[in-house]
């Protein structure tokens, strides 16, 4: 359908009377098909309007004054100045336009309008599905929400962002040991991804959902040298995940000593400490970016200036004396339990193993002791080639 016979006229306070009965539009229903982009609006406000996908008036109504707000950089005067011109295109003969209208296509009369919103409605949803689809298999264990928070919204069988938004506000808050901290801090993370709750998108799930999220991987903007990493989990870590990073990276304390230090149980020192694993969690790939990239030095540090990594070595590095830990060694630490849990599955991954000799001289027999090490080559990884129509096995 067609506002205007010869050129695009842009719609503002003044003119939309004018606009309204030169194009006959005497009805709301002719009113919903308005497209966004006929409007004439601050940049703020469309900037806004373009990222929540609304191109048409009946995209902009359906949505509540509390859901625009959530936006990011839309506030109360984008908020006025809709409210405004949904006032003006409101006015008689025209039934009124509000924010957060309920729209039952299939109760208006007229064919074309009706298939005509019809078509706008499923466009802006597949066109909303597109946009945000990487958004909405993100899985919920890889967000930074607390344990309590994760272990309520997996008893409600939601894996993904996708789950989760399509979900009422009234069920979320009735699941057991679900309360207002966990509430706000759903909310607060959706808003960062200009998503909302009770969204519900009509497509949702997509086909084969569960296998996407299983095999979801994040798309991370994230350098991995040591400067930008360092950068990176100060900025991620609250005061107390600082603290605790500091006392157990860098000066090497325990966690009874910790728990000591700051009045704490070990169990409580413990489960900070897994936040701040947990909420680094999806960052894996680029941790282990950053250990390879480092891969000389790390040899270095771990076999003690030797020719070989050995469990002693290792043990050394462990208990090493805090005066003689840089930062980057703290940092290697980290990223070697999040990406491998310990020393050791880190060493069997990337480093070739081999046999030390060692003799040991509390043995009266001068027995010889041969030991697993690895040494600074990469891991061969085994494999199957076909010679002459032979399998032959290296």
């Amino acid at each position: 359908m067609k506002y205007f016979s010869n050129s695009l006229i842009t719609l503002n306070t003044e003119n939309i009377k004018n606009f309204i009965s030169t194009a006959g539009m005497n009805t709301i229903n002719n009113l919903l098909i308005i497209k966004i982009s006929e409007l004439e609006l601050t940049t703020r406000t469309s900037n806004s309007l373009e990222i929540l996908g609304i191109k048409t008036i009946a995209d902009l109504v359906s949505y509540t004054e509390n859901s625009l707000l959530r936006t990011p950089n839309f506030g109360q005067k984008s908020l006025n100045e809709l409210k405004n011109i949904l006032d003006t295109l409101s006015t008689p003969p025209n039934e009124a336009l509000y924010l957060g209208m309920e729209i039952d296509f299939t109760e208006i009369e007229n064919p074309k309008i009706n298939q005509e919103l019809i078509k706008l409605h499923r466009n802006k949803a597949d066109d909303f599905l597109k946009d945000n689809l990487k958004k909405l298999l993100l899985p919920i264990d890889q967000i930074d929400f607390t344990v309590r928070t994760v272990n309520v919204l997996k008893n409600e069988n939601i894996i993904c962002i996708g789950d989760l938004v399509n979900i009422s506000k009234k069920n979320l808050i009735s699941s057991p040991n679900f309360g207002r901290k966990s509430y706000d801090e759903i909310v607060s993370v959706l808003e960062t991804m200009s998503l909302s709750l009770e969204m519900n998108i009509p497509q949702w799930p997509v086909e084969n959902y569960e296998e996407l999220v299983n095999n979801y991987k994040p798309s991370l903007d994230l350098k991995f040298d040591f400067d930008s990493l360092k950068i990176f989990l100060n900025e991620k870590f609250d005061s107390k995940e600082k603290i605790i990073y500091e006392n157990r990276f860098l000066k090497g304390d325990t966690l009874d000593k910790l728990g000591k230090k700051f009045n704490l149980s070990r169990e409580r020192i413990r489960q900070i400490e897994s936040r701040m694993f947990r909420k680094t969690s999806k960052y894996k790939e680029v941790f282990s970016k950053f250990l390879n990239s480092e891969r000389e030095y790390i040899f270095k540090i771990l076999s003690n200036n030797g020719n070989l990594i050995s469990y002693k070595s290792l043990k050394n590095f462990k208990n090493r004396n805090p005066l003689f830990i840089k930062e980057k060694d703290a940092l290697i630490k980290f990223c070697i339990i999040a990406s491998y849990e310990n020393t050791t599955n880190f060493c069997n991954i990337e480093y070739h193993e081999a046999i030390k000799t060692e003799f040991n001289k509390h043995s009266r027999s001068g027995k010889i002791n041969h030991l697993n090490a690895w040494r600074k080559e990469p891991k061969v990884k085994k494999d199957t080639k076909i010679n002459s129509g032979i399998f032959i096995l290296k």
